[in-house]
């Protein structure tokens, strides 16, 4: 993958389509990181994860546009 590509969720590039709404262990898997880092980065004030019921959910589009912002913060540091 080129450096100058944006990150876009789509099924070839993780060999399953994702639904829009992920569930944690999703999200663990898209971002290759443990349940509790993924719960932990779900603490954060900006991360777009929302409730249902006792169930965190995160709109597919949301972690999209979430990795992006990190990826400019992490460059931006640089």
């Amino acid at each position: 993958m080129s450096e100058a590509s944006s990150t876009v969720l789509e099924p070839s590039e993780f060999g399953v389509a994702y639904p829009d709404v992920l569930t944690m262990g999703q999200v663990a898997e898209i971002l290759q990181i443990s349940m509790p880092t993924v719960y932990e980065v779900a603490r954060r004030p900006d991360f777009p994860v929302f409730r249902v019921g006792r169930k965190l959910l995160v709109r597919k589009e949301g972690l999209r546009l979430w990795m992006e912002s990190q990826e400019k913060r992490d460059k931006s540091l640089a």
